[in-house]
């Protein structure tokens, strides 16, 4: 898997910068924590190796064929984790995985039920922990993915210039992963998701304000290739109409200002 040279750009600049063992992996030969995590993830989610990315203590891994999408989709998902790494080393790994896992993580106390075993009733109650398993809304974890999918409309709104229309619908879109499996049920309050993506009290926090740049600076020039979800149909069609336009007026100055090349 070949890593284009902008993303070992954002990785050393950025990335490390805030995790100073990021590394991106290819999922196609997993090791370590996450050859463990990916079997029990399989159980009911088939898909983890081919359409999702996942971040373990500054383990970034990736779909074999992540870098064949445009640099920038790449870049935009790698973005989204930069986020989560640089809240886990301010809260500190043990804090962030138990409140991304929470409160689902709190049926691991099923297993004092071998320690209860001969004392009367209490190895069968503490079999009632397993009930945290069940779909059961995660503050923690919706808070933490809430902070990761703002990152994704900020660079969609000052590096792609979105309109307020466009980025409401996209809040709409990322609010259905909060409620469906992509994160087990985590949030079931659309409406809430969608209110919460919107607000702005992140806009000066400086970890936003270093990926903005760090897009601004180096991935902008690609923004007329660039798709990063898959679209609804009016939206793709008011992206694709923006890019037309800009294509327009770059070309108008192409003679006085050559595009940059990564």
């Amino acid at each position: 898997m070949e890593i284009p040279k902008v993303v070992e750009r954002f990785v050393e600049s950025v990335a490390k910068k805030y995790s100073p063992n990021f590394a991106i992996k290819n999922k196609s030969t997993p090791t370590g924590l996450y050859k463990i995590v990916a079997e029990v993830i399989r159980v009911f989610n088939k898909d983890i190796d081919s359409r999702y990315i996942t971040t373990l203590l500054g383990e970034c891994w990736v779909p074999s064929n992540f870098f064949m999408r445009p640099t920038e989709n790449s870049l935009a998902v790698l973005a989204h984790e930069v986020l989560h790494e640089y809240d886990r080393k301010r809260m500190g790994s043990v804090p962030f995985v138990f409140l991304y896992l929470f409160p689902q993580i709190l049926s691991v106390l099923s297993l004092l039920s071998f320690l209860a075993i001969g004392f009367g009733p209490w190895w069968l109650l503490s079999l009632l922990f397993l009930l945290f398993l069940l779909p059961i809304p995660s503050p923690g974890r919706m808070w933490l993915e809430l902070r990761g999918y703002r990152v994704d409309l900020m660079i969609n709104k000052h590096v792609h210039n979105y309109s307020n229309e466009a980025l409401d619908k996209q809040a709409e879109e990322f609010a259905t992963y909060f409620i469906g499996g992509d994160y087990y049920w985590m949030w079931p309050f659309k409406k809430h998701i969608v209110s919460l993506l919107k607000k702005k009290d992140t806009d000066a926090e400086i970890i936003y304000v270093e990926l903005l740049n760090f897009f601004i600076n180096e991935a902008f020039v690609q923004r007329n290739a660039w798709v990063p979800y898959p679209l609804p149909a009016d939206l793709l069609k008011d992206f694709q109409d923006r890019s037309l336009e800009t294509e327009v007026r770059d070309s108008d100055i192409s003679e006085v200002s050559p595009p940059k090349t990564s």
